[in-house]
Order: C-alpha cells, then structure tokens, then sequence
C-alpha cells in the first residue's frame, strides 16, 4: 500500500511541474522502477557501495554483498572484511534503493546525477530489470551532504 501511495503522489507531483526535463528524469526513475516490479526477482544479492563524496573527514564504507530472499534482506557480507555484518536491516533492498532515489528527487537537492564526474547525466539503471546502478546526490552546497551508490555484480 505505501509503495502504491508513493508512486501515486510522485505522478501527481510530476503531473503538476511545468519543468519538461525535470518531468522526463522524473519519468525515467518512475518508468524503471515499474519495470523492476514487473520483472525483479524476490530473491537476489548484489553488490552495494555508497561513497561519501563532500566529507573529507569520512572514510568510505567497503562494498557488501547484500542476499535478499522473499523481498527481505538475510545478509550482509563485508569481501573486504571477510565477515557477515549483522545489523542486516539497515540495509537496502533493490525496492528501497528506488524508494530513497524517489524521495531524494522529490527534495531539494543541488545535483542528482549518475556520477559526480558526469553532473549532466542521468542515473544509470539496468536495461533488463532496471534497478538503479548508478547515481549521485548533492543536496546543497555544505559539506558531508553528498554520496555516490553503485550496485554490481546483480544475481
């Protein structure tokens, strides 16, 4: 129900802009994520790193290996590490990767782009299942307010 709201009142929202570009980047998260709903899989890991990019005094996190089964992630698995972390729920599934870039575009922000080097561009998404590969979010001009995601290495 949460998820069919959302969708709702981003399309309501983008119904309302009279910013043309703004409304196709708009359509093209939107248009991804029902792609990802009619053909994703409830079962799947993939790779997952988040890059903070403004923060000098922030390390970046090493990528996981995030396992979902029946839409719910069961682990987490540092490579770099070598160990399973276990605080697992704070942690994304592909739904909510969509649910945050939604909220993300729907705020104010600076730069929403596929990459920091790439600030004209668009996210990245698969062009099978369409979740998200690529994007990178500068919400104002301070500092430690800025972060790159990518996902790999999707099963």
């Amino acid at each position: 129900m949460y998820k069919l709201m959302c969708s709702f009142l981003f399309t309501s929202l983008l119904a309302c802009t009279g910013n043309v570009e703004l409304s196709d980047f708009s359509l093209k998260i939107h248009e991804n994520e029902e792609k990802w709903d009619s053909l994703g899989p409830t079962n799947y890991s993939y790779t997952y790193s988040r890059f903070p990019v403004d923060c000098p005094q922030a390390d970046a996190m090493p990528p996981v290996v995030i396992t979902v089964e029946s839409g719910v992630v069961v682990s987490v698995y540092s490579p770099e590490l070598n160990t399973y972390l276990s605080n697992i729920e704070s942690w994304p599934t592909i739904d909510l990767l969509f649910e945050e870039m939604i909220s993300l575009y729907m705020a104010e922000h600076k730069f929403f782009s596929k990459s920091e080097a790439d600030l004209g561009s668009e996210p990245e998404f698969d062009l099978v299942y369409g979740y998200p590969i690529s994007y990178y979010v500068d919400k104002s001009d301070s500092e430690c307010d800025a972060f790159s995601v990518i996902t790999s290495e999707f099963q």
